[in-house]
């Protein structure tokens, strides 16, 4: 049974991105005034007035990155012209960077970033290479030991990531970036490994604390916040933060993940008023992390109006565009958000999500395969790529897959799926009455009627992918479904897995290889 994540559990856990591209984001400019001059395009256009009268590849270069950091591209076009001119002194990515400039589109292409999805391997060793080389001539570098902690957990190596982390936050304890980098790293270890002795949130928590910016910094204040709310305790910061946002002493930008935390805290609690003044006001001068929260949000707080015309909002695109049910264009933002957040499960998950109800599923494993790179014991990546295994009959490499999951630590509803799926599975090896006793068996761990109702469709589905027979016709049987659940999950997702349906079955194919296989 395919995992179709919930949309009511986010929470704004800081980005953790490399240096550079953290910085040209500015969360790691100093602390501004209210009165910061945040227009981009203003500034833009007098780098390039001064450019036009001494007209040089390094400033040209400037110009370039400067425009894609601040969505600025459309006046770029004059430098990125000089530049491919020079194409001998410039990098073939800047080439390419500068080739989408002039050509109006973004600089890269679904083909291309499933490519390099696909290439990762060579991408990780390289940067751990030269990461380790600039080390070497200066060991007390943090941000390097962050980098290189970065691409270690990319790489799945969790032990050196965090020996990497430990090695940083001992040399710059009160340094942002290196925080703020710390907190996501133990935030994700912790989703990984439940059951260690000491929680990693707990170290998260001790971070923050020690760090003697935390009292007067909104971003390390709602990293604070969202720690404790993931501890299940309400923090003590939570009125500084509040006073932080009235008090007038910060930039807009500054503050916008900070007024989008707390704005979670009071939707949470109830208080929809105060919840949308302060994701109003997150959204003054947002960064792509509080346009996502923003777009969860706004399933829940009516009229909240959300520009997306920021750089990178691609989680926020992506859940914008499914929403919608334009689901090449979430499948391209899906991917993009895989790249610009790499060792994280949640966009491998939501993309592969994609992918296997929309494209060949050649496309699902590589994102499956991307996902379990950082998170090798990943239930939902798991579970899903067995199911999708199991659809293309290849049940032996799905009973391997599915294996790999540690029974043990499953939750009633982790156990539901996984006994749903060894449904599926039992049905694409041609074991029929165990299939239906195991589908059966899924709905006993559970007492959510909605998860039960999901079994239950899934089991529908699985029947007619491969043409099992029935009594009933097709068109009887969903109409029945319609009927039982459309009050529960809603009329309109269950027809839109009505038609997910229609592209799973694959035509006789399928059937006919099914039925050679089982005669």
């Amino acid at each position: 049974m395919g995992i179709h994540k919930p949309t009511d559990d986010r929470i704004l856990i800081p980005r953790w991105r490399d240096f550079q591209k953290t910085t040209n984001t500015g969360e790691l400019s100093s602390l501004s005034n209210p009165n910061r001059n945040f227009d981009f395009e203003k500034k833009i256009k007098q780098k390039i007035d001064q450019w036009e009268k001494n007209k040089n590849t390094q400033d040209a270069i400037y110009i370039v990155n400067q425009s894609i950091t601040t969505n600025t591209t459309k006046l770029a076009t004059e430098p990125a012209k000089y530049l491919l001119k020079n194409k001998k002194l410039i990098s073939k990515p800047l080439t390419k960077l500068c080739e989408s400039i002039i050509e109006g589109k973004e600089s890269i292409n679904n083909n291309s970033t499933v490519e390099k999805i696909s290439q990762i391997n060579g991408l990780i060793q390289s940067k751990i290479s030269d990461i380790r080389r600039s080390i070497s001539f200066n060991e007390r570098n943090p941000i390097k030991w962050v980098e290189l902690s970065r691409w270690h957990l990319v790489n799945g190596h969790f032990e050196r990531a965090e020996r990497a982390m430990l090695v940083a936050i001992n040399l710059a304890p009160t340094n942002r970036y290196v925080v703020r980098s710390a907190v996501r790293f133990f935030i994700h270890k912790d989703n990984r490994f439940r059951t260690q002795e000491e929680p990693s949130l707990k170290k998260a928590k001790k971070i923050l604390s020690e760090s003697q910016r935390l009292k007067n910094d909104p971003w390390l204040i709602s990293a604070e916040i969202v720690v404790s709310d993931l501890l299940g305790k309400t923090s003590n910061f939570i009125k500084k933060g509040q006073d932080l946002i009235r008090s007038d002493n910060f930039s807009k930008f500054d503050l916008t993940e900070l007024a989008s935390t707390i704005g979670t805290e009071e939707l949470k609690s109830g208080s929809y008023k105060n919840s949308f003044h302060l994701f109003a006001k997150s959204l003054l001068d947002p960064t792509e992390n509080a346009i996502a929260q923003a777009e969860w949000a706004s399933h829940h707080l009516t009229d909240l109006e959300i520009n997306y015309a920021i750089r990178n909002p691609h989680e926020a695109l992506a859940k914008h565009y499914k929403h919608n049910d334009e689901l090449e264009k979430a499948y391209e933002e899906g991917l993009l958000w895989c790249i610009d957040q790499p060792f994280s499960s949640d966009p491998a998950i939501f993309t592969s999500d994609i992918a296997t109800d929309t494209y060949p599923p050649e496309k699902a494993y590589t994102l499956f395969d991307f996902g379990l790179r950082s998170n090798p014991d990943n239930f939902t990546l798991l579970n899903n790529k067995a199911y999708l295994k199991a659809c293309e009959l290849h049940g032996e490499d799905a009973e391997i897959i599915l294996s790999k999951i540690a029974q043990d630590s499953l939750d009633p509803k982790e156990k539901t799926i996984y006994t749903a799926t060894k449904g599926m599975i039992a049905y694409s090896k041609g074991y029929f009455e165990k299939g239906n006793s195991l589908y059966e068996n899924a709905k006993d761990y559970t007492k959510d009627k909605k998860l039960k109702a999901w079994v239950e469709i899934y089991h529908f589905q699985a029947q007619k992918i491969l043409g099992l027979s029935s009594n009933k016709t097709e068109q009887e049987e969903a109409q029945e479904l319609v009927k039982k659940f459309s009050s529960i999950i809603g009329e309109k997702e269950l027809k839109k897995q009505m038609k997910i349906l229609e592209k799973r079955r694959k035509g006789e194919k399928l059937l006919l290889k099914f039925k050679s296989l089982f005669k």
